[in-house]
This record gives C-alpha cells, structure tokens and sequence, in this order.
C-alpha cells in the first residue's frame, strides 16, 4: 500500500489489511498522527534505528518502508526471516542521482519494489528495495511521471557499485522469470503492467 496522497478517510482498518506499507516521511508522520493519536518531531526520520523501528511496529503493519528521498529508505519488519532479511530493520541508501524532477518518484518507488519482490522473491527483501532505489533514481533524472519510468532494460543497464545486487540480479534472469507472452514483454519496472512490443521494448 502506498498511503498516497495524504487521504483523511485512511482508516486504521484499510491499513491493517496491507502487508506492505511505503508512505514517505511527510505521508508516515499524518498515519501516526491521524490514526494512532501520536505525534512526531519535524525530523523524526533522524531518530535511532531502534527508535523509528519502535514506530513503525505501533501501526501493526507487518512490514513498512519510509521513503527518505535523497536519504534513502528505512525498513522495520515484524518477523525479519518471512522476508528473508537477516535484519529486523535497517536504512539503504539512495542512489547517487542527477534530480530534473521528483515528481513521481513515490509511485516508481512502489513499482520498483512490486517489480523487485518478482524479480528477487528468492533473495531476500533488501534486494527488492535495491532495486525500488534504481526505479526511482532513474525516474528522478528525466521530466515528466510516466514517461519517466525506466524499462528493465534501463535499470539493468545502469552502472552498480554494489556486487551483491550484480550476483542477485544473474540469479533472477529469464530462466527464472517469464515475462514473455508469446510476441509481447512485460516491463516490470513500470507501477503497471505496460505491455509493449518485444521488438521495440528497450
């Protein structure tokens, strides 16, 4: 569930129906105030791990990714081992990128992470939010919402400095992951299922 824009219908019941929650820090902060009746400091996201887990585990969602922009993302889980994580939470940092327009970045956020979860569902949950970090960065550097969304092929192709993403990524190639459907490709880095044709998919 991405709890965007801020809506003040959201109610705690729609909320305890997600698995997954990927508010930004301005979208976190209404969720605790309007629905559990606790306030936060103007830059709460600064707070000790422990302490933004602590909150995060008050909404009762299983597990919560706080968008940071440029700061990353901060992760809690309930129970770690069900996503495959070895942490029960941890922050990831953001990309190194050259901002043209953010607008967008949350909804390529949240379908890079949708994507990842396909792409890695054997790996565990940290390289799904990796990969959500690539969506997100490239969408960033061009204008626009969805013209901006990258292709697989664009996240792919972006240069990495972190080995373990490179590994995870052979993993997850076309042996283990169809998205073939007989002459069409299916990106999955887009928030959507955008089919377009195999010949002129980049």
């Amino acid at each position: 569930l991405n709890p965007a824009p801020i809506n003040p219908r959201m109610s705690a019941e729609l909320l305890a129906l997600a698995d997954i929650a990927t508010p930004n820090e301005t979208e976190f902060a209404f969720l605790l105030r309007h629905l559990y009746g606790r306030q936060v400091a103007p830059d709460y996201w600064e707070l000790a791990d422990p302490l933004l887990h602590a909150l995060c585990r008050s909404t009762g969602i299983p597990t919560v990714v706080i968008t940071l922009g440029d700061k990353g993302c901060f992760v809690s889980h309930g129970d770690a081992p069900v996503r495959k994580d070895g942490e029960t939470y941890y922050r990831v940092r953001a990309e190194p990128v050259r901002c043209v327009d953010s607008t967008g970045a949350g909804d390529a956020y949240t379908g890079g992470l949708a994507a990842g979860l396909v792409l890695y569902r054997e790996q565990p949950f940290r390289r799904a939010v990796e990969h959500a970090n690539r969506v997100a960065a490239l969408a960033v550097e061009k204008p626009g919402t969805a013209p901006a969304m990258p292709t697989r092929a664009g996240c792919w192709a972006r240069p990495i400095s972190n080995p373990a993403i490179w590994r995870a990524r052979r993993r997850s190639s076309a042996g283990l992951v169809n998205w073939g459907h007989r002459e069409r490709t299916c990106c999955p880095c887009l928030p959507r299922c955008s089919w377009r044709s195999a010949s002129t998919t980049n």
